[in-house]
């Protein structure tokens, strides 16, 4: 009952989202591309851990690597089932810089020996370096998890960022972008990777932009 539960959940979030994503992209341009990011996740005690991220973002149709993103952080466990944390990464795109400082609350549902339903609410200060456009960005992440085999994993999840101020440098208030990523998680050289499909559709008041994009992620 708690998988029907938490897979009728799942469903309807992603099909709202997916019903967003193609209204709002609709007349736009089209990218593809591949992201490999690595996650490093280390405890410090029965309560605090640290995080370590890194990707690389790749676009196929130039052939370059479009963005570059570097964050560090910490996590508070309040319990089993939910943390606190703070974040702050660096990210180059092109010559441009941004510095993310961001806060996050993480929380897991419907838990079983096969499965996992959990959220991530990540807010998001951005400052832009030799630009005024600075900002503040909601992301809502929904992920679910369920065995496939002792070694393989089906996984789902859909992350719609939302910007909280007025947005001059995307020129697009409220929804600034939508993700939604299908894959599989495996066992790889003593951590464990997921590899999928990520399709993120970014909002403008002019022309809106979808990326099809073939993903890595590694968790060491």
């Amino acid at each position: 009952m708690k998988f029907i539960s938490s897979t009728a959940l799942l469903s309807l979030v992603l099909n709202l989202v997916l019903l967003l994503g193609h209204q709002a992209a609709r007349a736009g341009e089209t990218n593809s591309g591949f992201w490999f990011g690595t996650f490093v996740n280390k405890k410090i005690d029965d309560r605090f851990s640290a995080n370590l991220e890194t990707q690389i973002r790749n676009e196929f149709d130039t052939g370059v690597v479009k963005q570059f993103l570097y964050r560090a952080g910490f996590n508070y466990a309040l319990s089993e089932t939910q943390s606190i944390g703070a974040l702050f990464g660096i990210i180059q795109t092109g010559l441009a810089v941004e510095r993310r400082l961001a806060f996050q609350h993480q929380m897991a549902y419907l838990k079983s020996e096969t499965s996992e339903l959990t959220h991530r609410v990540r807010l998001e200060g951005r400052n832009f370096e030799n630009s005024s456009n600075d900002s503040v960005r909601l992301r809502y992440q929904l992920r679910h998890s369920r065995d496939v085999n002792a070694d393989l994993k089906g996984v789902v999840w859909s992350e719609i960022f939302m910007n909280v101020s007025d947005e001059t440098s995307s020129g697009q208030a409220a929804v600034e972008r939508l993700r939604i990523f299908a894959g599989v998680r495996t066992p790889l050289l003593g951590a464990n990777a997921e590899f999928g499909y990520l399709n993120q559709t970014v909002y403008r008041q002019s022309l809106n932009t979808t990326d099809h994009l073939a993903v890595i992620y590694w968790f060491l």
